[in-house]
């Protein structure tokens, strides 16, 4: 009979055993702490913004997320993410969680696969001398040994510009001269439209000459450059249009024989407040007579209190006649038959002259007077 081997083969079986246990111990105690072999904990940190171009004044939103690509659980995962000087908080997707001041995120214990995010909202400060700025995550943590540590931070970089535009006040019947500028824009774009949904487009440029208005406008201005793209929120450039006084109504006196200078009055409209002038320069007559002017070209305008001017009124005031020369006279004496007289002038007798013989009555424009009697 062979001898029986079972003591030795329980031996062995028994090392066996043993020796299993002992690195299923040390295996545990790898994956606990991170650096097990094939196992542990592996996080992956990356970070984004909903733009990378952000107007001073608007809301930007950054969104982190923290992934766990190893086996094991996560202990206690500290995430830092201060936003820089650029910015200025306004809330987080985990207000329990995350810590504006310090910048600290405590995330939620990960297991192997599992992924958790944070958002937060920030306000674009002003320009500074940095207009653009890097905002940066990492893991802060110290109880998770991560064995690549090189995707432990991330970062996602700002273009922080800014750009305005003029509004004006005109008066009726006059073009605007509005303008437009840009901080930290490469090769601005300005376009100007005239609705709010960007569909009507009147001018492309910093500089833009209006035609001439009759009632407010409202232009909507975007922006783009080479590194912003076109900014969907245009800032509003308004045209207020004031009313201009119509052109006035006049009379006018003309120079005369024995008066060498003309007038101007205005009949309307004749208003508190009005100012006239002859010149479109001086605009201090409150009364609209101008009285004492010599012959000329002269035109009439209206100031109204906003400080608008109306259309003109041309006027033209002639040359001082000269007198007639004096007149050449036929005259037929009284006869024995016949007790009246007569004078005839024979000359001058243009076109438009009034003769007298009293220097009274100037309604005659024959120049025969009969029936004179002797005088």
């Amino acid at each position: 009979m062979r001898k029986s081997n079972h003591p030795f083969r329980l031996m062995v079986i028994t090392i066996f055993v043993i020796l299993i246990g002992l690195l299923q111990a040390v295996y545990a105690q790898g994956d606990r702490n991170g650096n097990g072999e094939g196992g542990g904990v592996d996080l992956v940190l990356t970070k984004q913004a909903d733009k990378t171009a952000a107007r001073v004044g608007s809301r930007i939103i950054f969104t982190i997320k923290l992934k766990n690509t190893g086996l094991s659980k996560t202990d206690d995962v500290t995430v830092s993410d201060l936003l820089p000087s650029g910015f200025s908080f306004i809330s987080s997707s985990s207000p329990q969680a995350y810590n504006p001041v310090t910048g600290e995120w405590d995330a939620d214990d990960l297991r192997g696969g599992d992924s958790i995010s944070l958002q937060l909202v920030a306000l674009v400060n002003a320009l500074t001398p940095a207009s653009n700025h890097t905002n940066v995550a990492f893991i802060a943590d110290k109880k998770n040994n991560d064995p690549q540590p090189l995707n432990d931070t991330a970062r996602v970089k700002i273009t922080v510009y800014d750009f305005s535009v003029t509004s004006s006040t005109i008066c009726a019947q006059s073009a605007a001269a509005l303008t437009a500028s840009a901080i930290n824009v490469v090769n601005p774009v300005f376009r100007w439209y005239a609705d709010q949904g960007l569909s009507q487009l009147v001018f492309t440029g910093a500089n833009f000459s209006t035609s001439k208005l009759e009632t407010d406008q409202i232009y909507y201005v975007t922006v783009s450059g080479d590194n912003i793209p076109v900014d969907a929120n245009p800032l509003v450039s308004t045209v207020r249009v004031l009313p201009s006084p119509v052109a006035p109504q006049v009379s006018v006196l003309q120079p005369t024989c024995s008066t060498a200078s003309g007038s101007i009055t205005v009949t309307a409209p004749l208003l508190a407040g009005l100012l006239y002038s002859v010149d479109g320069i001086s605009f201090t007559n409150t009364s609209g007579v101008f009285s004492g002017l010599s012959a000329g070209t002269y035109n009439v305008y209206i100031k109204s209190p906003n400080g608008c001017v109306g259309a003109s009124t041309h006027v033209v005031l002639n040359t001082q006649p000269l007198p007639p020369s004096a007149p050449s006279l036929s005259v037929v004496q009284p006869t024995c038959s016949n007790g009246a007289g007569k004078i005839t002038v024979s000359s001058p007798r243009n076109a438009g002259y009034r003769f007298s013989i009293d220097g009274v009555d100037f309604s005659d424009s024959t120049g025969i007077f009969t029936n004179l009697l002797p005088g």
